[in-house]
């Protein structure tokens, strides 16, 4: 049940796909910031955060961890409800 009906929602939300470029120049900040900072977060998330940060989007969740980390990233908790 759960599966079909986030196929129906894929089906009528369109979705935001960033520039590469400037989904890489977001990685490299994001990453270096990071880094300066010592809060360290996966690879795959420093990827997908700057995807959602390239393309202005807010990023739904429901493991926060490290991505809770990137500044400027907007983040809605799909386990706070």
């Amino acid at each position: 049940m759960h599966s079909q009906s986030s196929s129906r929602l894929v089906a009528v939300v369109p979705i935001a796909i960033a520039e590469p470029e400037e989904t890489g120049r977001r990685y490299g900040e994001l990453r270096a910031a990071l880094g300066r900072q010592r809060q360290l977060i996966g690879n795959d998330d420093v990827w997908i955060a700057a995807n959602v940060l390239a393309a202005n989007l807010t990023l739904v969740t429901g493991n926060v961890g490290g991505v809770s980390r990137v500044p400027g990233l907007a983040i809605e908790d799909r386990t706070a409800e």
